[in-house]
């Protein structure tokens, strides 16, 4: 009866839905991870599998960077309220990783609006929550973000292992 007068929609198409699924079938269809093979392992743009020229010259603050998806993919809908859809980012955010054969990080680090991203992660990973006033020196702290030009990096991580995902490019 619910579903007569507020029927299911794809986030992203606003399609409505008929069965207990996130995404309608096409958008479900086009959901694929940026693959990580043509890029550069620190800095994420397209060179190859080794460090672009760039990151060869320069120190990068970060160990690795990644992104899950391009801007057009019908993912980028759930970043209009990731509160809603904090457990399904999550899983994404773990699944990508799992993809991209990275470390098990030891705290994970968002800003808003991801907070309720990261406590959902860490929860599955079974990990503290983040403290400003916790020392990271030499742990793995994976920071994730809506894209990589929304990041700022607080001072309290400058020591540690920075691994940065973001959701979309």
């Amino acid at each position: 009866m619910l579903n007569f007068f507020f029927p299911r929609q794809c986030p992203s198409c606003m399609e409505i839905i008929e069965t207990d699924t996130l995404f309608c079938s096409p958008c479900f269809d086009m959901l694929s991870f940026i693959p990580t093979y043509e890029r550069c392992p620190k800095c994420f743009t397209y060179k190859g599998e080794n460090k672009c020229f760039y990151c060869i010259q320069h120190r990068e603050l970060f160990i690795k960077k990644a992104a899950l998806f391009e801007e057009g993919s019908p993912a980028i809908a759930l970043l209009k309220d990731p509160e809603k859809y904090a457990k399904t980012m999550g899983a994404l955010f773990i699944l990508a990783l799992d993809q991209f054969s990275w470390i098990r990080p030891d705290v994970i680090y968002s800003q808003s609006p991801l907070k309720k991203v990261s406590h959902s992660m860490g929860k599955m990973y079974a990990l503290p929550k983040f403290s400003k006033y916790n020392n990271y020196a030499g742990k793995n702290v994976l920071c994730i973000t809506n894209t990589f030009k929304d990041f700022n990096i607080p001072l309290s991580l400058y020591s540690s292992n920075i691994f940065l995902v973001a959701f979309s490019l």
